[in-house]
């Protein structure tokens, strides 16, 4: 009996040479004894050919920001389905009702969906939230027109509308899609402290019943004192800072007055003014919001007397987040849906809306990868997904993501010595010299093989064999190649057909 030892570099296929003579009798047999491998990483590599998505939904049409270029392994997969969350919900514009209040979530490995991938879209729907929302000292005095209600701290900012408590999930993610929160300035007199709109990283109750627009309460905000002054705005890199723009107008229920906006856009946070003159807008200013922390929405007073706003409009943040859940059913149901999707303009100035093609007509959606080879190493099949006509994108893979073959079994496939073995799969003769199961945890990228009772298989030499070299390869049920790193290692054993 002769035991061969062959070894492999990062390869499947095994081509040793031996420089001495070795021979083998006639009708010799041939078994494998044991075997080891490490399962290369799969990867996909990064660059200018392949670092873009895109999609259609409706007739907004969008390709992505470039993908950092890199190679894609185990390593650093999480960090690039994050990433390819991270553009595709920086494509998103609120000047464009179809996705106004849209999110992209993309998820790996998610509960229920082992090892998959899930690309999916949600909305948060325009709403008045006034009624789910908490007050201190303010009132609808009618038709959704909202004011202070106790004048006697005229110029005290110590009146609001903000996020109440942990029930109800409104947080404006500045981070994540696209959406607004705005008013429409009632009216506003030609003296006084006014009114503002801003996000916060406090909620109402943490701010204490003192409702100052500073940096040390407002991340971001417009603040409109009087008729005889300019907005002030505050956003975190720039703190308070007074705009070039004077309020144009804010007379009692004109429909022209201006309109305040907040918006998450295109994956910056923008402060913008819609008045008569500027009817699409004037930005105030825009960063990027890079933050982790929730951004509470809250409106604050700082007068009763002739001071009010309207068209209170909210895209809440679809999905949640990890501490906020929407809980509380009445405090749901509070929210103004009456005004939803469908927000008729009042005059001129033409602040976003969501039209989500009044939610009853079906939409056409298209999602594209940039290539086959891209979606499949994220279990897709095709790199073109027409879910049309939907409302939202709902992919799922196809195939469970691994970052390494997991075959359940391998064959070990001799290349220049002829066995009796035949594959039924095939419905032909192959030179199999042993199907081998794989002795640990297939979706573990080590390999291990050992018996203690070989099979040995007849070699098909009628005559004895001078061999110098032994060719074969590792390859999956389908006879596909297996990716191996480092070293790989068979033990063949040789014995006449004679021996025990």
């Amino acid at each position: 009996m002769k035991l061969v030892r062959l070894y492999a570099d990062n390869t499947n296929e095994f081509n040793n040479t031996f420089n001495a003579d070795f021979t083998l009798k006639p009708n010799s047999q041939i078994a494998l004894l044991n075997g080891n491998f490490q399962k290369a990483d799969k990867e996909l590599i990064i660059n200018s050919q392949n670092d873009t998505l895109s999609y259609s939904i409706g007739t907004y049409t969008k390709t992505t920001d470039a993908l950092t270029h890199q190679t894609i392994n185990k390593n650093n997969f999480n960090n690039f389905i994050e990433e390819i969350e991270e553009v595709l919900n920086k494509s998103l514009s609120v000047s464009d009702g179809d996705v106004t209040g849209l999110t992209w979530d993309v998820r790996y490995n998610d509960k229920g969906l082992p090892n998959k991938i899930r690309i999916d879209t949600d909305y948060g729907i325009n709403t008045d939230p006034f009624g789910a929302m908490s007050k201190n000292d303010v009132i609808d005095v009618g038709n959704n027109i909202y004011q202070k209600s106790d004048g006697s701290s005229e110029g005290t900012p110590n009146a609001a509308i903000f996020y109440p408590t942990d029930n109800l999930q409104v947080a404006f993610d500045g981070n994540d899609g696209s959406g607004f929160f705005r008013f429409t300035l009632n009216e506003l007199s030609a003296a006084g402290a006014g009114c503002f709109i801003a996000l916060s990283t406090l909620n109402g109750d943490e701010m204490g019943g003192t409702y100052t627009f500073n940096t040390s309460k407002v991340k971001f905000g417009i603040y409109a004192e009087n008729t005889a002054t300019n907005y002030k705005t505050i956003t975190i890199n720039d703190g308070l800072e007074t705009s070039t723009l004077a309020v144009e107008n804010a007379t009692a229920n004109d429909n022209d007055n201006d309109v305040l906006c907040i918006e998450s856009n295109l994956g910056k946070i923008r402060l913008v003014v819609y008045n008569d003159s500027n009817p699409d807008g004037v930005v105030l200013k825009e960063e990027e919001y890079t933050g982790v922390e929730e951004l509470y929405p809250i409106v604050a007073f700082y007068d009763e007397t002739d001071v009010s706003i309207r068209r209170l409009r909210f895209t809440p943040h679809p999905l949640g987040s990890s501490t906020l859940k929407v809980e509380d059913k009445e405090l749901k149901l509070k929210l103004n849906k009456s005004v939803a999707i469908v927000d008729v303009r009042e005059g001129t100035p033409q602040p976003p809306t969501q039209t989500l093609n009044n939610r009853g007509d079906k939409t056409p959606m298209i999602f594209n990868f940039p290539n086959k080879e891209f979606a499949e190493f994220l279990g897709f099949t095709s790199d073109t997904i027409d879910v049309s006509p939907d409302d939202v994108f709902r992919l799922k893979s196809n195939n469970s993501v691994y970052l390494f073959d997991t075959s359940e079994s391998y064959i070990i496939e001799l290349m220049n010595l002829k066995v009796m073995s035949y594959d039924g799969l095939l419905q032909q003769r192959k030179n199999i010299l042993q199907v081998v199961q794989n002795g640990r945890d297939s979706t573990q990228p080590d390999f291990i093989y050992q018996t203690n009772t070989p099979i040995f298989l007849d070699l098909d030499n009628a005559f004895p064999i001078q061999l110098r070299n032994i060719e074969c390869r590792i390859v999956n049920s389908d006879y596909q190649n297996v990716d191996i790193q480092g070293e790989a290692n068979l033990s063949i054993l040789f014995k006449d057909k004679s021996e025990n």
